[in-house]
């Protein structure tokens, strides 16, 4: 369907010598033991535990695409993804041109998504609200970076704590794959929406992703880190929205104490939460012209640990802009 005409034709050619790294299909069975480690699987298609040459581990990841998906835009994908070279974005290994839809051969994350360390069911992994501004601030350096890479104002989509994986040391990797977006877009086409709660009601407006979406998405993660709250979580027997609930305390007390992680919400680390969670407010305001970029998302997060290192939170440091969080 559309890679195998990838593979034999121009298009094949000018991959292979532009460096990118492509596997036969014959080797990621090998790699993956005949795709019998399932690492997770669902609407998006299917994604395998593998080891290359070295025993580095891999994920190998057989996407589900759209007919309509052509080979032009997959090939535009892959070339962007051989080139996009950053710390908190999750290394894009290489590729199989042989399949019908090109396996994507991407580096593994030991720890998992941020999701399963916040709110796995194998009980809580302890996060300590370093690492939590670490990886809050590794995200949004990534997102950054890939909104200054894209040629347009179009946004990735799908950011969500699922898709920003931990390394070995709990370093940030966000996961945004090109085949992805482009079956996120399908799904949101005929609506079928996944993890409603990140997406931006703008889009669900005007149809279309822009930068401003994905610092949306990005605000409900930061809620996310600061209370331990799934997106949507469970209360008893009721299920509740993180942005609501959230809200509502921060209309009423001025404050979002009475949410955070009870776990990192002791004395000395208050003030920095609520930072986190006045730039959360920020980056969730409805009108995306009062959105931040999220290039400044990351200096404010980066100035925020810098005060905080230096015991300044709290009093007038640079990164507070209370006046930009008016009517929250």
């Amino acid at each position: 369907m559309h890679a195998g005409s990838i593979s034999t034709g121009m298009e094949g050619k000018i991959l292979k010598t532009c460096g990118l790294n492509i596997f036969t299909e014959q080797s990621l069975k090998k790699i993956t033991c005949n795709y019998s480690n399932v690492v997770s699987k669902g609407y998006f298609g299917c994604a395998y535990m593998g080891w290359v040459d070295d025993n580095t581990r891999v994920v190998v990841v057989r996407f589900i695409l759209p007919e309509e998906a052509g080979t032009g835009s997959i090939m535009n994908g892959l070339l962007f993804a051989h080139h996009i070279s950053h710390k908190n974005i999750i290394r894009f290994v290489g590729c199989c041109l042989e399949t019908d839809v090109p396996l994507l051969v991407y580096e593994f994350a030991a720890n998992g998504s941020l999701y399963d360390v916040l709110h796995g069911d194998n009980g809580k992994c302890r996060l300590s609200l370093d690492s939590r501004l670490n990886i809050a601030i590794g995200s949004a350096e990534a997102l950054a970076y890939l909104h200054a890479a894209g040629t347009t104002q179009r946004g990735y989509g799908n950011i969500t704590s699922n898709n920003i994986l931990l390394d070995h040391n709990f370093l940030p990797k966000v996961s945004v794959s090109f085949l992805e977006s482009i079956k996120y877009a399908e799904s949101l086409k005929y609506g079928i929406v996944f993890a409603t709660a990140y997406v931006d009601p703008v889009y669900l407006k005007t149809g279309v992703f822009i930068t401003k979406s994905d610092v949306y998405s990005f605000g409900i993660v930061l809620l996310e880190l600061i209370t331990r709250k799934g997106a949507e979580y469970r209360d008893g027997a009721t299920t509740r929205s993180l942005l609501i609930e959230y809200t509502k305390v921060w209309k009423e007390q001025n404050s979002g104490k009475p949410m955070f992680d009870k776990e990192v919400a002791v004395e000395g680390s208050i003030a920095i939460l609520e930072e986190m969670g006045k730039l959360a407010v920020e980056c969730l305001k409805e009108d995306v012209d009062e959105r931040p970029e999220m290039v400044e998302v990351a200096e404010r997060l980066q100035n925020l640990r810098r005060d905080w290192k230096h015991g300044e939170v709290g009093c007038g440091s640079s990164h507070a802009k209370e006046e930009t969080t008016g009517g929250h």
